[in-house]
């Protein structure tokens, strides 16, 4: 903030706003990844759910839709 037009002080301003805007992102993305281990039977019954890697929630996902179709 030390400079006459207040140059860097703008970039520190953008970048704690893109920062908190990221963190954001990531939380919704966590959160509804909890929701889907919550609601796809296959991640629910795995007594690791919680150590479940976000791609195996999502691979789960896939395969409990494929089967929910074709019933």
């Amino acid at each position: 903030c030390n400079s006459p037009g207040g140059d860097s002080c703008q970039h520190a301003s953008r970048k704690r706003r893109r920062g908190m805007i990221e963190k954001k992102r990531r939380d919704r993305i966590n959160a509804s990844l909890g929701e889907l281990r919550r609601l796809v039977p296959a991640a629910a019954r795995d007594p690791h759910s919680g150590k479940l890697e976000k791609a195996e929630i999502l691979q789960l996902t896939v395969e409990h839709l494929r089967t929910l179709r074709n019933k």
